[in-house]
C-alpha cells in the first residue's frame, strides 16, 4: 500500500518529522512530496530552506526510517496536491494533525473520491507550526 504526504516543508520542524514517521508506519511505500521554492515564497512570504536541502533532509529521514519510499517534487505549484495525487495515485493520502474533513481543500477531497484514494486525517502531533517559527525568527 502506497501512502502520500505532501507539504511545503519550507522550514522543517518536529511536527513535520512526527507526521512523516507516523505516516511511514501506515504504508508499505511512502511518497513525500514537497513544493517548489517560488510557490512557498509567494504563498507564505518567506524564503524557505532551499529545495535541494529540503529534499536531502527528507530523503535522510526516509532512509533512517528504512528507506521504503521516495521524495518527489510536487506536481502542483499552488501548494495544493490535486495534480500530485492524480500523478502518483496512492492508496492513502495521509494528512497531518491539524487536518480534518472540514478544513482539507474540497478539490483534494474530490480527487481522492474520484480515484478511490483513502484520506487518513490527523496523523502526527501538531507540535509546532512553520508560521509560528517564522514569527519567532
Amino acid at each position: 500500500m502506497v501512502g502520500l504526504v505532501a507539504g511545503d516543508f519550507g522550514i522543517i520542524h518536529q511536527g513535520h518529522i512526527d507526521h512523516i514517521i507516523k505516516a511511514y508506519m501506515l504504508a508499505d511505500w511512502l511518497i513525500i512530496a514537497t513544493h517548489p521554492d517560488e510557490g512557498i515564497k509567494e504563498r507564505k512570504g518567506y524564503i524557505p530552506i532551499p529545495l535541494w536541502a529540503r529534499m536531502m533532509i527528507l530523503k535522510g529521514l526516509l532512509n533512517i526510517l528504512g528507506g521504503q519510499g521516495q521524495v518527489v517534487l510536487a506536481k502542483d505549484k499552488d501548494g495544493g496536491c490535486v495534480k500530485t495525487l492524480r500523478h502518483y495515485r496512492p492508496t492513502f493520502f495521509i494528512k497531518g494533525g491539524e487536518y480534518n474533513k472540514d478544513n482539507l481543500p474540497k478539490n483534494e477531497i474530490e480527487v481522492c473520491e474520484e480515484l478511490g484514494i483513502q484520506i487518513i486525517y490527523g496523523v502526527g502531533e501538531r507540535l509546532s507550526e512553520s508560521r509560528k517559527l517564522v514569527k519567532e525568527l
